[in-house]
């Protein structure tokens, strides 16, 4: 799986709200920003409140 692709299956997990972003870390430098991304199972008592 390229790059690409894991960033778009995440992407598109969390839209769906298949999963939730539970955390996320950003470090941002002169060149780069780095992003650390938590996702978590959507439990059956969630998606009853949505």
């Amino acid at each position: 799986m390229s790059k690409e692709e894991i960033l778009l299956d995440l992407i598109s997990k969390v839209l769906t709200r298949e999963y939730v972003l539970d955390e996320v870390r950003r470090s941002n430098t002169k060149s780069m920003q780095e992003y650390d991304f938590v996702i978590k199972k959507v439990s059956s008592k969630e998606t009853t409140h949505s």
